[in-house]
């Protein structure tokens, strides 16, 4: 089944793309979405409100549209939200923006079915990009300078630890952010800063 997702000032509506019609539309906090995401079985839906005044993250039943889930979180911490293609985890991104040294950018997991987190003891302090497969997530470790290689790294999702790692291209750019997959998820685009100053640059890339 397939299920589009389409957030507005006033809730958020779902709708069927093969037959044009509308399913019913959410009840709850009327807010704007910065985030939308449908599993890939359509069963289940999370959205990511708030930027100023706090986030939080809810995950509903897309029959019930009963919640089965939130993550509260600061302002401007919480991003990317990428279901396994299982629909059995989602996969999010927190980068606080104040001390990062303290606190650096770190992957977060949520089992779908249970609507509890199960984020690893061993912290995946890395980029989110996709999921390979339903257990393994491919994380960047963003620092592709002059003076250290970057790498995209997958890792068991359940435990943190890594499998593998690709060396990024040293072209490639600085930073990465933003991945968005082509529906058969066999390529991908991320937007990319080369010189690290703020000059994006969108690559694509197999993934």
């Amino acid at each position: 089944s397939k299920t589009l997702a389409l957030g507005f000032e006033c809730g958020i509506q779902l709708w069927d793309p093969e037959t044009g019609k509308r399913l019913d539309s959410f009840r709850g906090p009327v807010h704007i979405p910065q985030y939308l995401a449908v599993s890939d079985d359509a069963k289940t839906i999370t959205v990511l409100y708030g930027r100023n005044a706090g986030q939080f993250l809810q995950l509903f039943d897309t029959e019930t549209l009963q919640e089965k889930a939130r993550i509260d979180a600061k302002p401007f911490t919480l991003e990317h939200l990428a279901f396994s293609p299982d629909g059995r985890h989602l996969a999010f991104q927190e980068s606080p923006i104040i001390d990062r040294d303290k606190h650096p950018s770190h992957v977060r997991l949520i089992d779908v079915t249970a609507g509890k987190e199960i984020t690893p003891a061993k912290k995946i302090v890395d980029f989110f990009l996709y999921w390979k497969g339903n257990d393994t997530m491919v994380v960047a470790d963003n620092a592709n300078t002059r003076d250290r290689q970057a790498h995209w790294i997958a890792v068991d999702a359940a435990t943190g630890k890594e499998r593998y790692r690709t060396p990024i291209p040293r072209d490639f750019g600085m930073q990465l952010y933003a991945p968005t997959f082509s529906n058969e998820r066999r390529r991908m685009i991320v937007i990319n800063d080369r010189n690290g100053v703020g000059g994006d640059d969108g690559r694509m890339f197999l993934a």
